[in-house]
């Protein structure tokens, strides 16, 4: 995608596509989707999302333009992330690191969708409306990175909490 020149090409012709949303848009989905346990995935998603935005903000051209979807699938690459699995394994300090990195998953899955939100409220385009999956997927994320607890004073691991909100 950073090369769109052919300088073995006679003066006006070109073998080269041009980047546009679909060529970004599947860049995108393949580093999104390339390993969801891994971080590198997602953050090269985010990057190529970034490099749209920046040449949609230089063109104005509406071939450029990142879509709702493409936006929206970023943010789920967080989500399905490492950073977004919250608790997975017993004990304190392994659960703390966990819960710590499904929610950073979760807040740079929003983050994505409160830009989404601002460039639909900036531009009038209601392509850029995230869709309500995505919605769902950062809301559950933060639920999930949330400590469990029961009301009475027990986490589901029947530990008493200390009657400070759920702190210990």
């Amino acid at each position: 995608l950073d090369n769109e020149t052919d300088t073995d090409q006679p003066a006006g012709t070109s073998s080269c596509v041009r980047p546009n949303s679909v060529t970004f848009g599947i860049v995108i989905s393949a580093w999104a989707r390339s390993n969801a346990a891994d971080l590198e995935g997602p953050g090269r998603a985010e990057f190529w999302l970034s490099e749209m935005a920046k040449r949609y903000a230089l063109s104005g051209n509406p071939i450029d333009k990142p879509t709702a979807y493409i936006f929206c699938g970023v943010a789920r690459a967080w989500i399905a992330s490492k950073a977004g699995e919250g608790v997975s394994s017993r004990g304190r300090l392994a659960a703390s690191a966990a819960n710590t990195a499904g929610a950073a998953a979760a807040m740079k899955a929003d983050r994505l969708l409160q830009l989404l939100e601002r460039l639909r409220l900036q531009t009038g385009d209601g392509d850029l409306t995230p869709d309500v999956e995505t919605y769902t997927r950062v809301i559950n994320a933060y639920g999930r990175s949330m400590r469990r607890w029961r009301p009475g004073g027990g986490d589901r691991d029947g530990e008493a909490h200390n009657g400070r909100g759920g702190e210990r």
